[in-house]
């Protein structure tokens, strides 16, 4: 499957200009088939049965305009059935940028420990909430890195990895000093 930022990566490789390539993927990554039928990302059914054996709350909050509610849920109930329908948090209002408005959601729902995949949006999370931010490792967060003591960053990308890396972060002895003790809640953000 080919991402939004390798799409747009491949409308200015042939000449079409920046703005105009990222506006192109953003049309052709915000459908209702692509939402339906995305594959979930390696690891994240192993993480998420861990969450819910050790009776961790957790929230998806996703950038992705409130259009595409139904097909996320729909893609929930397919792929990842035990995940409560109110834990599945869209509803980004037109011109608001996905971290000012998962920082809104992070902060109304005390989300401790926030897992992303984009640094500007990790970046927003890290100033604006007080939550601690896992940026998992993807092509598009390979470049750019925000330093704060509140961000981890998770090694370079992998398709194959997926949310392993977070598994075996979590698991770890470094997560001890870099959650303390401030983490009962979890979020997973979904890439838009």
């Amino acid at each position: 499957m080919v991402t939004y930022w390798e799409l747009a990566k491949i409308a200015k490789d042939n000449g079409v200009d920046p703005d105009k390539a990222m506006e192109l993927a953003k049309s052709a990554w915000n459908d209702d088939e692509v939402y339906a039928n995305a594959p979930a990302m390696p690891g994240i059914k192993s993480f998420l049965q861990m969450l819910n054996e050790a009776a961790l709350p957790y929230l998806f909050i996703s950038s992705r305009p409130v259009e595409h509610l139904e097909a996320t849920r729909e893609w929930f109930r397919k792929e990842l059935p035990w995940v409560k329908p109110e834990n599945i948090i869209l509803g980004r209002k037109e011109g608001m940028s996905g971290g000012e408005f998962k920082s809104g959601m992070i902060n109304r729902y005390g989300v401790a420990l926030h897992i992303e995949d984009a640094v500007e949006e990790a970046k927003t999370i890290a100033q604006e909430t007080p939550a601690h931010v896992i940026i998992v490792p993807q092509p598009w967060n390979d470049n750019g890195r925000f330093v704060h003591p509140r961000i981890k960053y998770l090694g370079e990308s992998s398709y194959s990895n997926g949310s392993w890396s977070v598994i075996r972060f979590l698991s770890g002895p470094q997560a001890k000093d870099f959650l303390s003790d401030k983490v009962n809640s979890f979020c997973v953000a979904q890439s838009h």
